[in-house]
């Protein structure tokens, strides 16, 4: 697996690629994680001969943070700039988003005719939460900014994160001590803690807003599971293909990478060529 940084609509991010042949595969992570995320899935699709890569998204893992003002709009220059940039090298990809990445494609895709094959939207922000999320939500979007992080030793807070990250991701499988490590490393200072805090109550003015666009003018299969803990649609999406996985959490690119495979490979093989279908 290559590791490497580029420069993507003015942003400076991480970049983790596989080689292989076939439509590349472009995954984009969701709200708090990164790129890493992805490995267990490159790793996956690599010994099935295939082309993928993972970004970090601004704001996340080691990319540059993001600009003020609206974040979404800020997140659809970034992929859709993206999506050109693979196209150009390697052909038009699957764009597989999960939950803000899922968002972030679906944005995107509005703008303009885009060198895409389809899109995977796993879980994707935007279209209804549970109810322990909406209720959460309503407590942070009421929390002024600044708000101090709660006065526990960092080691016990990093823990503490952990274990959210998980019991978020889905009942699954133990999570994976390297992809932790990985993970919580985005957070070693209480400024860190302050930032993403701040960070999540922009996203969630906006997020509604992604399930009031219309559908992308591409193929896309949506993906939801029935253990997921923080996100559930609350109505059908005409015009995509919806799938409704039994046991799945929030992220089965953590819990599942071999039966995400392939999901993502089935559809990606009955795409026709990367053209818009009419709107």
């Amino acid at each position: 697996m290559d590791v490497g940084f580029r420069e993507i609509a003015g942003v400076r991010t991480r970049v983790l690629s596989v080689h292989g042949t076939g439509t590349p595969i472009l995954l984009l992570h969701g709200f708090s994680d990164h790129a890493a995320g992805w490995r267990a899935l490159l790793q996956e699709l690599e010994a099935r001969g295939h082309a993928a890569l993972a970004l970090d998204l601004p704001g996340f893992g080691r990319a540059d943070r993001m600009r003020p003002g609206p974040v979404l709009p800020q997140l659809a220059d970034f992929v859709e700039e993206a999506v050109r940039r693979v196209a150009a090298e390697q052909g038009p990809p699957l764009v597989v988003g999960n939950s803000l990445g899922g968002a972030a494609v679906w944005a995107a895709a509005q703008r303009s005719r885009l060198p895409l094959a389809g899109i995977v939207a796993i879980a994707p922000a935007g279209f209804g939460f549970t109810r322990r999320v909406r209720l959460g939500r309503r407590i942070l979007t009421r929390t002024p900014a600044g708000t101090p992080v709660p006065l526990l030793p960092m080691p016990v807070l990093r823990f503490l994160l952990v274990r959210g990250y998980a019991h978020g991701a889905g009942p699954g499988r133990r999570l994976d001590p390297a992809v932790a490590r990985a993970w919580i490393g985005q957070f070693s200072r209480r400024g860190d803690l302050r930032d993403a805090a701040g960070l999540v109550a922009r996203v969630l003015r906006e997020i509604d807003g992604v399930g009031e666009l219309p559908v992308p003018a591409y193929p896309v299969r949506m993906v939801w599971g029935t253990r997921d803990r923080l996100v559930r649609p609350d109505r059908p999406v005409p015009g995509t293909e919806s799938i409704r996985v039994a046991g799945w959490g929030h992220c089965p690119q953590l819990e599942h990478p071999e039966a995400l495979a392939d999901l993502v490979l089935e559809f990606g093989s009955r795409l026709p060529a990367a053209q818009p279908r009419p709107a």
